[in-house]
C-alpha cells in the first residue's frame, strides 16, 4: 500500500466452495487516504462482472419475485450485486434481507460494508447503523468491528481503531479466518501514525506466517456452497456457471489492472479448487511476469504457489 494510506475498505468476500473458491467483491482493499479525502471509486474494470453472474442476479430476482420473504435469497442477492460493483442494489437486497431476518449480525454487517462502499468509502450514518446493530446482536462480529475501528481512523482516532483491531486479534481464535486482515490493517494505520505494536503483535497467537502463504490458505468468512445453493436454488449446472462467472471474472480484472498481488494468489486458488491446474500455473506465471523485478512481491507469489502446490 502507498504510505500516504490510512485505513482501508475491503467488503466480504464470498466463499464459493469449501473454503477456497473466492469471489472476490472489492479484491484487495479499497483505500480510505488522508482524513477529509474521499477514495477514488473503484476503476470499472474492478467491478465488471461475467454473464454467468448477471444471469444469477436475473434469476434470483425473478424467484424472489415469487418468493419475497426468502430472507437468504436476498442476502445472496446483495452479495452478488456487491460482487457486480452495484453497491446500491445490493443496500436495496440487503435491506430487504434484514427486514425479514433481523437477528443476523453478519447480514447487518454486509449492509454495512454495502452502504460504505456504495459511499465512496465515507462513513454515512446508515452503515455506521447497520454495523451497530451487528455488534448489538454479536459483539466479536468480525467484519463490523473491522470497519467500525476504520470509522474510528477517519475520525482522527487512530490509537482507538488500532486497540479495537488488537482486541479482536488478541482474544478472538488463532485459527480465525480474519486475523490476516486485521494484523495487516493494524500495520498499515500504525506505520502512518507512527504508533509502535511490534510488541503486541509478536505475541499474538498463530505465529506469523509468511504473507503469500497466508492469502493462499487462509478461509474467508462467507455462505457456504450449500447456502448459496439453498438460497437460489438453482440446479447444479447453473450453480457452477455462476461459480465460474465470478472466477472468470477475476480473471479479467487481473488482466486489465495486473499489479493486484492479492488477486493473482485468489485466481490461483480458485483454479486449483475447481481442478484447473493448467490455469493455475498459468495464473502464477502471469502474475511473475507482472511482479518482474519485485523480489518482494514475487517471494510471496512464490510462498503462495507452494502452499496450493502449483508448478511452473
Amino acid at each position: 500500500m502507498a504510505e500516504n494510506e490510512t485505513s482501508a475498505s475491503r467488503l466480504p468476500r464470498i466463499l464459493l466452495a469449501g473454503a477456497a473458491i473466492v469471489a472476490v467483491v472489492s479484491v484487495g482493499y479499497r483505500v480510505v487516504k488522508d482524513k477529509g479525502e474521499a477514495p477514488a471509486a473503484p476503476p470499472a474494470e474492478q467491478t465488471a462482472a461475467g454473464p454467468d453472474l448477471a444471469t444469477a442476479i436475473r434469476e434470483l430476482e425473478s424467484r424472489l419475485q415469487k418468493e419475497p420473504n426468502d430472507a437468504r435469497g436476498w442476502r445472496m442477492l446483495g452479495m452478488a450485486f456487491s460482487q457486480n460493483g452495484q453497491f446500491a442494489e445490493a443496500a436495496r437486497a440487503l435491506s430487504r434481507s434484514m427486514q425479514i431476518d433481523g437477528k443476523n449480525a453478519a447480514g447487518w454487517a454486509e449492509l454495512g460494508a454495502a452502504l460504505f462502499q456504495g459511499g465512496n468509502g465515507s462513513m454515512a450514518a446508515d452503515a455506521r447503523a447497520a454495523f451497530d446493530k451487528a455488534i448489538a446482536l454479536d459483539p466479536r462480529e468480525p467484519l463490523a468491528r473491522y470497519y467500525r475501528g476504520i470509522d474510528k481512523d477517519l475520525a482522527g482516532k487512530p490509537r482507538e481503531a488500532i486497540e479495537d483491531w488488537l482486541d479482536m486479534l488478541e482474544k478472538g481464535p488463532a485459527d480465525a479466518p480474519w486475523r490476516d486482515d486485521f494484523r495487516q490493517i493494524v500495520e498499515n494505520v500504525a506505520a502512518k501514525h507512527k504508533i509502535d505494536v511490534v510488541a503486541r503483535l509478536s505475541k499474538l497467537p498463530g505465529g506469523a506466517p509468511g504473507r503469500g502463504a497466508a492469502i493462499a490458505t487462509q478461509g474467508i468468512p462467507g455462505p457456504s456452497q450449500a447456502e448459496m445453493q439453498q438460497a437460489t436454488q438453482m440446479p447444479k449446472g447453473q450453480q457452477d456457471a455462476m461459480i465460474q462467472g465470478m472466477v472468470e471474472g477475476l480473471a479479467a480484472k487481473l488482466k486489465a489492472n495486473p499489479k493486484n498481488l492479492e488477486g493473482w494468489i485468489m485466481l490461483m486458488r480458485s483454479r486449483v479448487t475447481l481442478g484447473e491446474t493448467a490455469k493455475a500455473a498459468q495464473a502464477l506465471k502471469d502474475g511473475r511476469a507482472a511482479f518482474a523485478g519485485d523480489a518482494a512481491s514475487l517471494a510471496q507469489l512464490n510462498e503462495a504457489a507452494s502452499a496450493l502446490g502449483v508448478t511452473g
